[in-house]
């Protein structure tokens, strides 16, 4: 029996067969058993590439690592704390006991009795339990206020994670039963399934949303969410988003459900459509907005939050365009608007167009004053009834002084207004 004590990394040369790739192994205390030709380290690390493992106590048998104690691997992306493990140094396959991985990149803890590592990548993993409630300085205080629990479990480096028997408790109580669960751990988007959610109230009964992520190009995608209510319908919501540039985007949103219903509410088609889109230049913008829906009573069947959707009379669409120069501002806005508590907006008051002047705190030559401008001129329109225009101005005059640490202001301006009726 030999013993050797090294304080400082070494080649694996004599210790790890040549065929299993160049490890480095550092350790406090080496000791050869000359009979079964092993090697046993002591509080040792053994690493190859991004691969590193550690423990308490390892023994090298040609290509077989056998390691108690305190385990740890890391292969480069996902840390493993272990009781035990078996490994392969060729294949890089293996048996790990009593271990908790740790996915960096979705804070996942995932504990399991035995798992197996199957190649430099994957590994199978028995009745385990997850959750995101965890703290990777002490990993096996696995006391979660929430996790989920399932047969088996498969885990792709930097690829994904698929779960199968699931069940969600909270407080160890089942809430939830999921018979599959994917998740993505590729940071880059890719089409597929999205997690659904689940849900119950009183109006919408059971509810279940499964979403669809459809990917477009490099700066565009999709999401499409089929919807099912038990006691209000079934529908779909559909969301479109891109990006041409940092000042180029838009998303629109349309929501659509048939209801269930009684009587006349029964087979009723209610949606809902917002479409949106900018362009930001260095003096300005454009902007136009559109808002549709069908009816201001059956916003809440869409499980809408918008509170101004309850609450207004109108929903508004626009088309804004703005342009800067010094302190002013010149913009030429229109608004159109449909009124909730009618099915006709012909009667209906429309902007068409509204102008705007403006001008920001503008000092005057030789005084500590300045002078600002505030007007706008808007053609009101709709198809019966009057229709009008309307100019105001707000011409002002500022002067601005401190009187110790405050600022103050006197400000004297004028409110001018003109009106006509057509």
């Amino acid at each position: 029996m030999l013993f050797l004590l090294i304080n400082t990394a070494i080649l694996s040369a004599g210790i790890i067969p040549k065929e299993s790739g160049e490890y480095h192994i550092k350790a406090k205390k080496v000791t050869h058993l000359e009979k079964s030709k092993a090697y046993i380290l002591t509080d040792g690390t053994i690493t190859r590439g991004s691969l590193s493992i550690s423990a308490d106590t390892m023994i090298i048998n040609g290509q077989r690592l056998n390691a108690y104690g305190k385990v740890f691997l890391f292969d480069g992306t996902n840390k493993v704390w272990a009781k035990r493990l078996l490994f392969n140094l060729n294949t890089q396959k293996g048996i790990i006991d009593d271990a908790v991985f740790y996915v960096k990149s979705q804070h996942l803890f995932i504990r399991a009795n035995r798992s197996y590592k199957i190649s430099a990548k994957s590994y199978i993993l028995g009745k385990f339990s997850l959750t995101g409630c965890g703290n990777p300085k002490k990993p096996f205080d696995f006391c979660p206020d929430w996790q989920i629990v399932g047969s088996s479990a498969k885990i792709v480096k930097g690829k994904y994670i698929k779960t199968l028997n699931d069940r969600m408790l909270v407080r160890s109580t089942p809430v939830l039963y999921f018979p599959y669960i994917y998740r993505n751990l590729n940071k880059k988007r890719r089409t597929g399934l999205l997690f659904p959610s689940f849900g119950y109230s009183t109006h919408y009964g059971f509810r279940y949303n499964q979403p669809f992520f459809l990917v477009l190009g490099r700066s565009m995608d999709m999401t499409f969410d089929l919807k099912e209510q038990s006691k209000n319908g079934i529908g779909i919501d559909i969301e479109h988003r891109y990006a041409a540039s940092r000042q180029i985007g838009g998303k629109t949103f349309i929501s659509y459900l048939r209801k269930k219903g009684q009587g006349v509410e029964k087979g009723k088609n209610i949606w809902n459509i917002s479409s949106t889109h900018h362009y930001n230049f260095q003096h300005g913008r454009i902007l136009a907005q559109y808002n549709h829906i069908s009816s201001r009573s059956h916003y809440g069947d869409l499980n809408n939050s918008n509170v101004d959707f309850y609450t207004s009379r109108y929903v508004r669409s626009q088309f804004l365009a703005d342009y800067n120069y010094r302190n002013w501002n010149f913009g030429i806005h229109t608004f159109l608007y449909q009124d909730l508590d009618s099915t006709d907006d012909s009667h209906t008051l429309q902007s068409l167009p509204e102008i705007v002047i403006k001008n920001n705190d503008t000092k005057i030559k030789g005084t500590p004053l300045y002078w600002s401008l505030d007007s706008h001129f808007t053609n009101f329109y709709r198809k019966e009834g009057n229709k009008g225009i309307s100019a105001d101005a707000t011409p002002a005059v500022k002067f601005p002084y401190n009187i110790g640490a405050f600022r103050f202001s006197d400000v004297l301006k004028a409110d001018t207004a003109f009106y006509r009726n057509n």
